[in-house]
């Protein structure tokens, strides 16, 4: 790519010097789903800061498995 665009700014930084600090505590997944990421990438240093239980199954969707903080689901695009 042209004028370096393809070259990320992450990238960018760490050859100017800055030094990459991983962030510890995640707010955003399921503590289940989290874990899996932690684990794999970041030999588990990375904790949920959520427990399951702020992370209910979403209202009005005929979840699968009750047990299971995943699912895949078929969606349909609107009628136009």
């Amino acid at each position: 790519l042209d004028a370096g665009l393809g070259i990320s700014l992450f990238t960018r930084l760490c050859a100017a010097g800055m030094r990459p600090k991983l962030l510890t505590q995640q707010y955003r997944m399921h503590p289940a789903l989290a874990s899996f990421s932690s684990d794999r990438f970041y030999a588990g240093q990375v904790a949920s800061a959520v427990r399951s239980e702020d992370r209910p199954q979403p209202r009005g969707v005929d979840w699968p498995r009750a047990d299971v903080p995943l699912a895949f689901l078929a969606v349909q695009p609107p009628a136009e």
